[in-house]
């Protein structure tokens, strides 16, 4: 498999470009993190703050300022497991165990940021506005928003400091313009709202280290996820769904799962606010805010 931890739902995006034999692209953490073992370290957070000089500590260690932002170390499963704002001492030993650590509490924008990197050289960027719903859950992303010149050029420096010898695309996220994780591979959820040979481009630099990508426009997409509550039920046709989609001409693609027969089940983690049913891409925000809605009453 030259694609490793891909997704039924996301299939549909990889599954037209050929890899050279020998090559293999991770896209979950777990994989990059046995694919990458110069470069795991970047999944321990406390190495992540290490490298912007950000306050931190590990379990037993006290703040000398709260609020602070409490998590886990290290977590391949994303989706803000276990992560909380702690605004006392007191709620630091309810809250604190083994394996946590805490961090300085960044506030602003939550910026996710892939980056097509070469020897520690950025070749492409994108960056994407997440805009949160509460509880780890978020409404939409806005993909190619445009950041600031100082955040490009912070994250541009980070990965020339930090990532030579690596080869491929890596995201990173940011809230406020500080680091509060990275990944050694793509947010293969937004691939469609990238220019159209994107993928292609990027297999080149895992198989020999170039970039060539003819048609670079930038234009701005949203990727909405599709989130209910824990307790409620969603079983959606796919045929249907698509039928129900494709009515919204800015519709872009569907990334659905199923609760009662998609094994990936197993394999994703949920944020506490809500399960993640699929992701909805298109370029226009209020057909998809309408999409979902439509899908949500129609499957659960």
């Amino acid at each position: 498999m030259p694609f490793l931890g891909i997704h039924s739902w996301r299939k549909q995006f990889f599954d037209q470009f050929p890899v050279p034999e020998g090559v293999v692209i991770p896209l979950d953490d777990a994989s990059a993190y046995k694919q990458f073992p110069k470069h795991r370290w970047i999944y321990n957070k406390v190495s992540i703050c290490e490298t912007q000089n950000v306050a931190h500590g590990l379990h037993g260690i006290v703040p000398e300022h709260y609020p602070v932002f409490a998590k886990p170390a290290y977590n391949l499963k994303g989706m803000g497991t276990d992560s909380t704002k702690i605004n006392t001492e007191a709620e630091l030993n309810k809250i604190m165990g083994p394996g946590m650590m805490w961090m300085e509490l960044f506030e602003g924008e939550h910026i996710s940021t892939d980056l097509a990197v070469r020897n520690g050289e950025v070749l492409w960027r994108c960056h994407t506005l997440g805009v949160p719903a509460g509880e780890g859950t978020f409404d939409y992303w806005h993909v190619y928003y445009p950041v600031s010149q100082d955040l490009d050029q912070n994250l541009t420096s980070w990965v020339s400091k930090n990532m030579a010898g690596f080869y491929g695309v890596m995201n990173i996220e940011t809230i406020g313009g500080g680091i509060i994780e990275a990944h050694l591979r793509m947010g293969s959820q937004f691939l469609d709202l990238y220019p159209e040979n994107w993928l292609g481009a990027a297999i080149n630099v895992y198989s020999d280290k170039d970039w060539s990508l003819a048609d670079d426009k930038e234009t701005e997409g949203f990727s909405l996820p599709i989130v209910i509550p824990h307790d409620m039920k969603f079983v959606a046709n796919e045929e249907r769904a698509l039928e129900i989609a494709q009515q919204y001409p800015s519709f872009k693609s569907l990334q659905l799962r199923s609760t009662s027969s998609d094994q990936d089940d197993k394999n994703v983690q949920h944020p506490p606010g809500g399960k993640v049913m699929g992701f909805i891409n298109l370029l226009d925000l209020d057909e998809g805010q309408a999409l979902r809605k439509a899908l949500i009453d129609e499957f659960s």
